[in-house]
């Protein structure tokens, strides 16, 4: 199934591939999934005694997540909320806009104009006591 909840494909089997591979280093089998969307992520499974545990490991994201990104944050949406919409951590993210060099100026500014508001909001209720 496509992990990439940008995708229309999204928990969906019909447009992903699947191959069965062995990792030597890990003494290892896994299932690396790749989607049509560019999505890429590798599934882990540890059996025990009584389960059986799943562990994902996603490889790259894929041009419709990245462009998802850059479309949220051309709207304004602020980085956390994209990062809660496309299920994953906000250094995701970050990491993605730094190495693709599309971290504007803008969040830089943004950042700075929320600490002058807060600092302003500071200074005020100083002032009025």
């Amino acid at each position: 199934k496509c992990k990439n909840i940008a995708c229309e494909n999204f928990e969906q089997e019909k447009e992903t591939t699947c191959s069965i591979l062995y990792n030597n280093k890990l003494k290892k089998t896994f299932a690396k999934i790749v989607c049509k969307c560019g999505f890429k992520y590798n599934v882990f499974y540890s059996i025990s005694n009584t389960t059986v545990k799943q562990t994902f490991k996603i490889c790259e994201y894929g041009i419709i997540w990245e462009n998802r990104v850059l479309e949220l944050l051309n709207q304004g949406v602020p980085l956390k909320r994209i990062a809660k919409k496309l299920n994953c951590h906000l250094n995701v993210i970050k990491l993605f806009l730094s190495k693709s060099g599309k971290i504007s100026s803008q969040i830089g500014d943004l950042k700075i104009q929320n600490k002058i508001i807060a600092y302003r909001s500071k200074w005020i209720e100083l002032i009025s006591n």
